[in-house]
């Protein structure tokens, strides 16, 4: 739980820092775009959180995994995992089979290059679910590096 209340507050900071301009490819709509320029993109066009709460509303932990650092942190329902990428994929495809998706949408996002947090509402199988992200932007692009699942 520390290193991801570190994480979180990196990103509330992160909001503070300047931006720098970078080049990436990202995914909207299943189409390809390069993004150039200021990382301040909108929720709703050119976010790299645009094809994340697609994957998550869908439970394509397939597809959702692409987006994933090497080793990510990952807290579902109070326990804390630090896992592989294929371990985190295990968890989620876990969750999301004993909690189809029925809705996902992100209500709340935040930070700045090189790191940006997105909250969301998730329900399925019945339940609520806030779900919070931390994404890290490299030279190498943009990936998940925490995921915290907790019911409302």
């Amino acid at each position: 739980m520390e290193n991801f209340s570190k994480m979180f507050l990196l990103c509330v900071i992160a909001m503070a820092i300047p931006s720098f301009a970078y080049s990436q490819k990202i995914e909207v709509g299943g189409n390809q775009y390069q993004s150039q320029g200021n990382p301040r993109i909108s929720l709703r066009e050119g976010s790299v959180f645009v094809p994340i709460e697609k994957y998550i509303r869908q439970g394509d932990v397939q597809c959702l995994s692409a987006w994933f650092a090497d080793n990510l942190q990952i807290s579902m329902i109070g326990k804390l995992s630090n896992c592989s990428k294929s371990q985190a994929r295990q968890i989620l495809k876990h969750f999301f089979a004993e909690n189809p998706p029925q809705s996902f949408e992100i209500v709340y996002r935040s930070g700045s290059y090189p790191m940006q947090c997105a909250v969301g509402n998730f329900s399925g199988g019945g339940y609520d679910y806030s779900i919070t992200i931390i994404v890290k932007t490299n030279e190498n692009g943009s990936f998940v590096e925490q995921i915290k699942i907790s019911r409302k």
